[in-house]
């Protein structure tokens, strides 16, 4: 029998470990029209006509922490940033979902006390630089969905940002974008929307994207009747 040289059987078991794990990756969620399914969570979410989805791929051993994203559709760029409509970001959205033994107060905590090293804010820190270089402004409570009681955190990140007239002439602008994480806990898991505008765009933005955070539901053992979870009155030092 003819030996395999050593570079081929290194390409085949390349290929063979590629294809295997391929194998394990599978859409976050199926999308039906306007409704979103997660494949692994099982929860909905329906978005109205204004956004666009984006899945994201998923491996059941260690699974996508951003479930899916949003983003606005035909965003009005102001006339300020005509000539450079590079500069201006589309309103950005992003659920997640992580394990936790947190309540909603410590998590919440994290955010307000800009705990950059805990992985939850490493991972949305891949998306944005809003919560780690922002502004704390607010915290208001807001059920999530029909999940249970939560919270909604505001940041804002003042840029300079340099754009070019109608004369071709550039000039550099102060503006700032303006966010909100909406948080839940429940059966051991935090559930959050990431919300990311432009100070222009963000008050339309949020009404709509509330309204869609609104259609959120967890089906089988979890409901809104049982936040356990959720208290938020709880003292205890972050143990993660």
């Amino acid at each position: 029998m003819k030996k395999m040289s050593p570079i081929v059987l290194a390409l085949v078991c390349v290929f063979a470990v590629t294809s295997k794990a391929l194998a394990e990756k599978v859409e976050t969620a199926k999308v039906v029209d306007n409704l979103l399914t997660d494949n692994m969570y099982g929860y909905t979410f329906e978005k109205n006509d204004n956004w666009k989805f984006k899945t994201n791929n998923d491996n059941p051993k260690k699974p996508e922490f951003f479930r899916f994203e949003i983003q606005k559709k035909n965003s009005q760029i102001p006339l300020e940033r005509k000539y450079t409509p590079e500069t201006w970001n589309a309103a950005y959205g992003g659920f997640f979902v992580d394990t936790t033994s947190l309540t909603l107060k410590q998590i919440s905590a994290l955010f307000i006390e800009k705990n950059n090293s805990h992985r939850l804010l490493k991972n949305i820190g891949k998306k944005t630089e809003l919560i780690a270089d922002g502004e704390f402004a607010e915290e208001r409570d807001r059920v999530f969905g029909k999940i249970g009681p939560g919270c909604a955190l505001t940041f804002k990140l003042e840029y300079d940002v340099q754009i070019r007239d109608v004369k071709d002439e550039y000039n550099v602008i102060t503006d700032y974008l303006i966010g909100d994480v909406y948080l839940t806990v429940y059966g051991g898991k935090i559930f959050g929307f990431l919300f990311v505008a432009e100070r222009g765009e963000y008050g339309v933005c949020k009404v709509e994207l509330e309204k869609m955070i609104d259609t959120i539901t967890l089906p089988g053992t979890f409901n809104a009747e049982t936040p356990s979870d959720s208290v938020r009155d709880s003292t205890a030092a972050p143990t993660e």
